[in-house]
């Protein structure tokens, strides 16, 4: 059997496609939130020697700031490789599917305990989230043929 030419191909699904710009969405949003978060825990010593904090929030301890870089490195790295996974899961790569997944579920599980643990008013934006997580779950692991087929063509 002979590969298939880009034209013989057929189209990309539209819920690959909306799954992959979800992914690059949230790899975007969640990597700015963690450079934020690092900014904020590098800023640290300033912020809890300003007499307002101190005043409002009462004494903060040093070692806050070196968790807040910490867990911002960590947000950001986990955006990137979900922005990265979006961009190629475009690309029809097998491994970003499988990246989308993972992440994806890790995903899933943080916002279902975000759910769980915040009062109701404020449980919006993780229920989004948790929807969008499962959105990408659902594209990805149903459109497994696709990224099959589109490996097959390539390889050959």
């Amino acid at each position: 059997m002979e590969p298939l030419t880009p034209a013989q191909m057929p189209g990309r699904p539209g819920v690959v496609t909306a799954a992959s710009v979800v992914m690059i969405v949230i790899g975007a949003l969640v990597s700015l939130f963690g450079l934020i978060a690092a900014l904020v825990g590098s800023q640290w010593q300033s912020f809890i020697r300003n007499p307002q904090v101190v005043d409002q929030i009462g004494v903060l301890p040093d070692s806050a700031g070196r968790i807040l870089v910490l867990g911002g490195l960590i947000l950001v790295t986990i955006g990137v490789l979900e922005l990265v996974s979006g961009i190629y899961v475009l690309m029809a790569r097998g491994w970003a599917r499988i990246l989308g997944l993972v992440l994806a579920s890790i995903g899933s599980l943080f916002w279902a305990l975000s759910v769980v643990s915040v009062t109701a008013r404020s449980a919006v934006v993780p229920l989004v989230l948790l929807g969008a997580s499962a959105f990408v779950i659902w594209a990805l692991a149903g459109n497994g043929a696709y990224f099959n087929r589109r490996g097959e063509s390539i390889n050959r």
